[in-house]
């Protein structure tokens, strides 16, 4: 055994790193972060990331030290319970239906939530063990900073929603996926598919009031992610001059119009196989601002691109290869080919994704939230998320003159620049 037990160790790093998060906190906050309701906000900035991420791989590597491997086990495999629990609770709007400003008896809740109340309590009992929820008095209920959270904002609420209802009830068939297709994967084989009868893409289309709580669910991604933010901090957007820029599978335009906004010398064309959703882009409350600088065209990026490289300097693939298998991803680069080889060397894609990291180079934790991500892909769509050496990989099969030229930005949002040599 060594001197000092790894126990120790991870208890002396957790109090020297929060410590530090605290001194953060004091100089930037106002206010002290509880669980209550009321409770001042956590930071969501690169800065405070930098704290919180040591952290909490420390306590987690703690809680694995502590309580061992049958403990951590036992709890661990019996999670989806919980996750069974919340999914209730939001289709029940018990979030919404305990006030915000005081708390409520269980027997008024579950008469306000139409639902009996041995299941309203039980299921409020287990949500308050994770302190979502508190409960101050016997069978009365009130907010803590957690539920709040979902209660006050809409977005967090849908997004928390459509992972606990479609996505949750497809994941328990990944091993059903597996046995039946055990050597390939597409989106007619995923677990989505099994379980819901079809693709996603088919079935939020056939049901419109889904499809808007899943777009809006990806809005909460997006602020959680800062994905704006690390999308102006990790491109030279003025680099592109006075060449356009091809947003492709761009849906509504809002990343277009926000780069618009914010780069005057910017033109856009937004690409998207739905009319709908083009349709929405001029909707914008900042639309008028830009409008002449961001077109709208319906296209299909699995049909070759339209618009040559000699009018566009750069064709922006943003969240969209991890929908896709390996074939399907290399179809979309491949129908690029054509536009490219106009301006040979010079026109740019620039892949917006994530880009998962090798071994052992992030910390766990920050690696546990990108992994989840790819199983999410890989639950609903049979597509994946692909570090560098995987994209290149694509990229190859498409055509082998394609050389990724510069990784700009790595993690939730990663921003692989490619170009196809002359």
């Amino acid at each position: 055994m060594s001197d000092q037990s790894l126990i120790l160790a991870n208890a002396e790093q957790v109090l020297s790193q929060a410590q530090k998060l605290v001194n953060y906190l004091k100089e930037n906050q106002s206010g002290e972060i509880t669980f209550k309701a009321t409770t001042a906000p956590t930071p969501n900035n690169s800065h405070y990331d930098a704290l919180r991420l040591p952290l909490a791989e420390s306590l987690e590597d703690l809680n694995l030290l502590v309580n061992g491997p049958m403990q951590w086990l036992r709890k661990y495999i019996c999670s989806f319970h919980e996750l069974s629990a919340w999914q209730a609770a939001l289709r029940r709007r018990l979030f919404s239906l305990v006030p915000l400003d005081k708390p409520i008896h269980f027997r008024d809740l579950a008469t306000a939530a139409d639902i009996d109340e041995d299941r309203l309590c039980r299921i409020m009992k287990v949500l308050t063990t994770r302190r979502c929820f508190e409960e101050l008095t016997e069978g009365v209920f009130a907010h803590s900073s957690l539920s709040a959270s979902i209660a006050q904002n809409k977005e967090l609420e849908l997004c928390t929603a459509f992972q606990l209802d479609e996505m949750f009830e497809a994941a328990s068939l990944l091993g059903d996926s597996i046995d039946q297709n055990p050597h390939s994967y597409d989106p007619m084989t995923s677990p989505f598919a099994m379980r819901h009868g079809t693709s996603p893409y088919k079935w939020y289309a056939e049901r419109p009031e889904k499809a808007a709580r899943f777009m809006a669910g990806m809005a909460a991604y997006s602020q959680i992610n800062r994905d704006n933010q690390i999308l102006m901090e990790s491109y030279s957007w003025e680099s592109v001059k006075e060449d356009k820029i091809v947003d492709m599978g761009g849906g509504s335009g809002h990343i277009s119009l926000f780069l618009a906004k914010q780069y005057p010398n910017l033109e856009f064309i937004v690409q998207d196989v739905n009319p709908d959703m083009l349709a929405q882009g001029p909707k914008f409350p900042g639309f008028v601002e830009v409008k002449d600088r961001v077109t709208f065209m319906q296209h299909d990026f699995f049909q070759p691109q339209p618009i040559p490289g000699s009018t566009a300097g750069l064709y922006f693939i943003r969240q969209i290869i991890h929908n896709y298998n390996d074939k399907d991803a290399a179809k979309i680069f491949l129908n690029l080919v054509p536009a490219l080889e106009q301006n040979a060397g010079k026109s740019r894609i620039l892949i917006n994704d994530m880009v998962l990291p090798e071994a052992n180079k992030i910390r766990k934790v920050e690696e546990n939230a990108l992994r989840q991500i790819d199983m999410a892909m890989l639950t609903g769509y049979g597509a994946k998320q692909r570090t560098v050496q995987e994209f290149e990989a694509v990229l190859k099969a498409a055509d082998t003159r394609y050389e990724i030229v510069q990784v700009h930005a790595e993690g939730m949002l990663g921003l692989v620049e490619v170009r196809l040599q002359v």
